[in-house]
């Protein structure tokens, strides 16, 4: 098939004729044959490309197929390929065919290099990889503390720490860091649990069951697909190296309240000692009361709105509504008044009312860390078993049983799911009735600490206190 502008002189290629050939200005392209080898043509183009290709009839038709360029191909090897294509003419064999079949094996075979690739990529995946993205995917349905838990636990060591000349430590899964998905077998979770249960027991039997969550989300995710083995952190000789967690008992006794408040009172920060007292009146969760903000507290109608450690689905924080008892009611009431819950200047902000209802000009969340030091402090010198933060919260519900409360109504007031059908779904109970009891129980634990339960009036512009509480 002969192409417009374009000749068909044909003549002997050599080296010079071939570098030499080039398109007259008058035309877009020429063509130029061999004489030595049949359909093998020189195509030259107004802007200079040049390339061999092959001419040929197949079927009743003519046809073309370019080669190459002639600084790709030399002449011997373009000459080769035409004679070798002239013999695939002779077998009925279309040139085009041969190529696009060519081209689609080629493909083929790419798409299985790149799949290898990705394949070898995916089973070199390690715990360290897959880490970081489990937490993203999970954050929205941790709280706080259980979110530092998991960054923790792949912690790096040797860095530099904010409230201590000490380097960072490993974090417990921090060994297990590099180890590959498909390596984590019985055998080397078993190597792992039995170092590091030598010195951080407790430790270890926390990462242990954030590494299980971790590997049952993997197991689900379709990237992670035939990496895991399931049954690895679940086998028997695994689970029987986790150290058992014992319940914790920290709980203050009766006997014990009127030394604890005796302590509690005396502290010199004020923040502090209001703290520790609402945590064992309101029986609420250390870090959900911490973080309590003044627009959580109804002086108008004693209700505090108490935000729950879990998340909800979308990020959305799940609260509930307590009541705002007598004696709490006075503590805070004081605590407003006073002119040391001011937010201090910080990032070009003005000074003003501090959101928090327990401020800290110190603190970057701008409310108090756990008072761990002033809490063990007062213990101490109550003469009393150290007891917790979160001890309090337990006490709450261990002392609620001496005015005979309901269980239903315990549970409610601090937060917990509720234990059987009744309550959980057959049960509303009204915040009057909630308030009903949680007076009850603080009356009665103020009681025993030898202090009276203030009179609340409400006013026009809120809550007053007619009688303070105080010693007998």
């Amino acid at each position: 098939m002969a192409a417009k502008n374009s000749t068909t002189t044909r003549v002997n290629f050599t080296a010079a004729r071939v570098r030499d050939f080039t398109c007259p200005p008058d035309k877009g392209e020429v063509t130029l044959w061999d004489s030595a080898a049949p359909g093998l043509g020189l195509r030259a183009r107004q802007g200079g490309a040049k390339a061999y290709l092959f001419q040929y009839r197949i079927h009743g038709k003519a046809a073309r197929v370019t080669i190459g360029n002639p600084d790709a191909w030399t002449l011997d090897q373009a000459r080769a390929e035409a004679r070798r294509l002239k013999v695939l003419v002779d077998q009925g064999i279309d040139p085009r065919e041969e190529r696009e079949a060519k081209a689609k094996e080629h493909e083929a075979k790419q798409r299985a290099k790149e799949a290898q690739a990705r394949e070898e990529a995916r089973q070199a995946l390690t715990l360290g990889d897959v880490w970081p993205h489990y937490i993203e995917a999970r954050k929205d349905y941790w709280g706080k503390h259980s979110l530092t838990d998991h960054h923790k636990a792949m912690q790096t060591p040797g860095l530099p720490r904010k409230r201590s000349k000490l380097p960072t430590a490993a974090g417990p899964l921090y060994a297990l860091r590099d180890v590959r998905l498909v390596d984590l077998t019985p055998e080397r979770l078993q190597a792992w649990l039995q170092t590091e249960t030598k010195t951080r027991p407790t430790v270890a039997s926390r990462a242990y069951r954030l590494l299980r969550a971790c590997l049952n989300w993997a197991s689900e995710e379709p990237q992670y697909d035939g990496l895991i083995q399931t049954k690895a952190v679940t086998a028997k000789k695994v689970k029987q190296l986790i150290p058992r967690a014992e319940a914790k008992e920290d709980s203050l006794e009766r006997e014990q309240l009127a030394a604890w408040f005796g302590e509690v009172r005396k502290l010199q920060n004020q923040t502090v000692s209001v703290y520790l007292q609402a945590l064992l009146l309101t029986g609420a969760r250390p870090e959900s009361l911490r973080a309590l903000r003044w627009d959580d507290v109804d002086l108008q109608w004693h209700r505090l709105t108490i935000r729950d450690k879990v998340a909800s689905r979308g990020g959305l924080d799940r609260t509930r509504t307590i009541p705002l008892t007598p004696y709490v009611a006075s503590l805070l009431l004081d605590l407003k008044r006073r002119a040391a819950n001011v937010r201090p200047l910080r990032d070009g902000q003005a000074p003003g009312p501090s959101p928090w209802v327990f401020a800290s000009s110190t603190s970057a969340s701008g409310y108090i860390s756990e008072p761990a030091r002033l809490n063990a402090r007062v213990c101490e010198l109550a003469g009393i078993p150290h007891v917790s933060p979160h001890g309090l919260r337990r006490s709450f519900g261990s002392l609620a049983e001496w005015v005979e409360c309901p269980d239903g109504i315990v549970k409610q007031i601090q937060g917990h799911v509720p234990g059987d059908v009744a309550n959980k779904h057959y049960r509303v109970r009204p915040i009057d009735l909630l308030r009903l009891w949680h007076a009850k129980i603080e009356a009665w634990i103020l009681e025993q600490a030898g202090i009276e339960q203030p009179a609340i009036e409400r006013t026009l512009t809120g809550l007053r206190v007619v009688k303070a509480g105080g010693r007998n």
